[in-house]
């Protein structure tokens, strides 16, 4: 793996040591409001992880396993054994760290609007995903004989999410992570966790928290009415601080 230099923040100076991890497409700054509410009892890590803010990115190849080793590189550097606060892509990480690593974490876990089960699909769904695949691979292939860009000015622009067009470098990434199945590590997980939720999310919707409350034996799941995938965002950040506290002590 890369050695990536690893660029932090740490807010507060005293109480239990929080490590925050952030979403797609986001960096430290996202989860900065929160932070600063809970720097009042706690010493909290901010961290922007490879390829997004100012950290460079891992080889193209990389997939979560490599950003857990980056995360996993910081608690070391840093001898710290955090309480792992995790959003969406950075929810992700906390899990496979928590499965794999349990001894260098603190025994409490929180994810945040975090996705990692399998999707239910429609039939309709399911289809238009079937024929979606293949028409991007007959795409690829004519773009490799005759050397067009017919994949990447057509089909992405016509039919990519919003988070793959805007992807770049990472899009290898993108496409690992949104298929990965988590379940095999959630349900390893052994620290008391809390799922916090926004009832609004639709990017990891209540289907996942439920899977995830379901799978990890000793869970808590909260909900934030009217809040979407970032509960914490705005006025979010002091309700979503006050459940945090609350689950800590």
């Amino acid at each position: 793996m890369s050695e990536n230099p690893i660029l932090f923040k740490k807010l507060g100076t005293t109480g239990a040591t929080l490590l925050m991890l952030h979403g797609w497409q986001h960096s430290q700054a996202n989860l900065l409001d929160l932070a600063k509410f809970l720097s009042k009892d706690y010493q909290v890590y901010l961290l922007d992880l490879p390829g997004f803010g100012i950290t460079p990115s891992l080889s193209e190849e990389a997939s979560t396993a490599d950003y857990v080793q980056f995360v996993r590189r910081l608690i070391e550097q840093e001898n710290i054994n955090p309480i792992l606060i995790g959003h969406s892509f950075g929810g992700r990480i906390a899990v496979k760290l928590a499965a794999l690593y349990p001894e260098i974490l603190a025994e409490k876990l929180i994810l945040i609007g975090t996705p990692g089960f399998p999707q239910r699909k429609t039939p309709w769904q399911a289809t238009r995903l079937k024929v979606l695949k293949y028409f991007s691979k007959t795409l690829k292939l004519i773009d490799q004989v005759f050397r067009t860009s017919l994949f990447k000015n057509y089909f992405v622009p016509k039919f990519g999410s919003s988070d793959y067009q805007r992807a770049g470098e990472l899009r290898k990434l993108l496409v690992k992570t949104v298929n990965e199945n988590l379940s095999e590590y959630a349900v390893k997980i052994k620290q008391k966790t809390l799922l916090l939720w926004g009832a609004n999310d639709t990017q990891a919707g209540m289907e996942q928290a439920k899977a995830y409350n379901e799978a990890i034996d000793n869970s808590e799941l909260r909900v934030l009415a009217y809040q979407g995938h970032e509960p914490f965002a705005d006025v979010g950040a002091h309700y979503c601080a006050k459940i945090i506290r609350e689950f800590l002590k």
